[in-house]
């Protein structure tokens, strides 16, 4: 019942492990039994495809958030290459990422796959820019990307804007030429989780460079928020230029918004789309292809579908090492500190690292989207454990002994007597 703990030495636990670690396993005891049975019982895993082809994250970058999945999804690289085919089979689709622009053909695959109801789950970038720029010269330009998903995204009422969200509730950042080596760096957003199912209950999830999202309700659609940045927050311009000085312009205790205790000004950066959409194709294709039936064009959902955007494309990738296999080919694996959990900057500062909730979030997020609502509650359950006297156990250490092995023994032994008593008495009489 504790991970990671060495199997077959329980009377080490002191040594190894700390009361976190105790704390930790107790909060997942009610999951790790569940997922158990949720495995045991699970008859076929749903297919999950991740999107190739466009430029995504890399398999080493996603390795940590598959292994989460594959107990019980089946997880495959799938890349589109205009086959109307190629998500035949499959429930759901993730898009981590993509840094190349995606075709019309590409779009409407993925357009047919939500309007047959599919779960489509999108994390992308709406501006980039050169990170080592920023480090060197402490200012850069960010640039727009044009992927190509945003027209159709609206479609399904989800329109990511070309910004920034700044909050000060946030993660530091190195640099190395100012007074102080860490500072507030208002771009690497703490996300504060919703009351969704999604994100209730859970750490704040990392989201750096993360942009706006507005959510378009419609008839047929009902658009969620997930999740969203603190009251003290704003927004900058379209396409603004990045300052490493920008933090000292707001001084020691930084206000970001005009009210920052009022709710209006959070800002959501993480927000789904559920329910029947018209296609984004309707009305765009000539007739010969959208009445041919090898075509199978699809005008309005014939099933209720799913789609999510995170305003944020590499918040779930791992940092990995390499190394060579004996066949000569390199391998490539998570390294041991889990940046999806802990702020790694903090970490290597020897400080008191900040936690995340990238990882819940994420297997939340896949459980929701997928229709298995059977887990979200439990995992982000916490149990609060009350600290035990440790004078008070020292000295009556004897009497609690005593209390927890003489008396159920007593009990036992006397119920014992009892039964055979009875069973006694029961056939003298017959």
């Amino acid at each position: 019942m504790l991970p990671g703990s060495p199997q077959g030495q329980p009377a080490q636990l002191s040594k190894e492990f700390s009361e976190t670690t105790i704390q930790n396993s107790i909060n997942n005891l009610e999951y790790m039994l569940i997922s158990a049975l949720r495995r045991t019982i699970q008859k076929q895993k749903p297919r999950i495809a991740f999107l190739a082809g466009h430029g995504e994250l890399r398999f080493a970058e996603t390795q940590r958030v598959r292994s989460l999945l594959e107990p019980y999804y089946s997880v495959e690289d799938i890349t589109l290459n205009d086959s109307l085919r190629a998500l035949d089979g499959f429930t759901g689709a993730i898009i981590a990422r993509p840094r190349t622009k995606y075709s019309d053909k590409d779009l409407y695959i993925l357009d047919q796959f939500v309007m047959r109801g599919g779960r489509l789950m999108c994390f992308f970038d709406k501006l980039t820019f050169p990170q080592d720029s920023l480090n060197r010269t402490g200012m850069t330009s960010t640039v727009r990307t044009d992927l190509g998903l945003d027209k159709m995204l609206f479609d399904y009422g989800i329109k990511t804007n070309d910004n920034y969200v700044m909050d000060v509730r946030c993660a530091p950042i190195q640099t190395p030429f100012a007074k102080q080596s860490l500072l507030p760096w208002f771009f690497y957003v703490a996300a504060t989780p919703t009351k969704h199912p999604i994100a209730r209950n859970i750490e704040p999830v990392m989201l750096r460079y993360a942009s706006q999202i507005q959510l378009i309700p419609g008839e047929t659609r009902l658009v969620s928020p997930i999740l969203t940045s603190s009251t003290n927050s704003r927004l900058t311009g379209m396409a603004p230029l990045i300052s490493l000085a920008m933090p000292m312009n707001y001084g020691k205790v930084p206000i970001l918004a005009d009210n920052p205790t009022s709710e209006r000004n959070k800002i959501c950066i993480a927000g789904m789309s559920e329910g029947r959409f018209d296609s984004h194709f309707k009305n765009r294709l000539i007739d010969e292809f959208a009445k041919n039936k090898e075509s199978g064009f699809i005008t309005r959902s014939t099933a209720e579908g799913k789609v999510l955007v995170v305003a944020n494309g590499s918040f779930i990738a791992n940092y990995y090492d390499s190394m060579p296999s004996k066949t000569g080919k390199m391998m490539y694996r998570p390294i041991s500190f889990n940046n999806l959990r802990y702020d790694e900057v903090m970490a290597q500062m020897r400080m008191q690292p900040l936690i995340y909730g990238n990882q819940e979030f994420f297997q939340n997020m896949v459980d929701y989207m997928m229709g298995d609502n059977s887990v979200l509650d439990i995992r982000s359950k916490q149990i609060d454990i009350h600290p035990i006297d440790k004078e008070k156990v020292k000295d009556q250490r004897t009497k609690y002994m005593l209390i927890n092995v003489v008396v159920p023994s007593f009990f036992i032994i006397l119920l014992a007597i009892l039964l055979f008593y009875l069973r006694k008495r029961r056939y003298a009489r017959s």
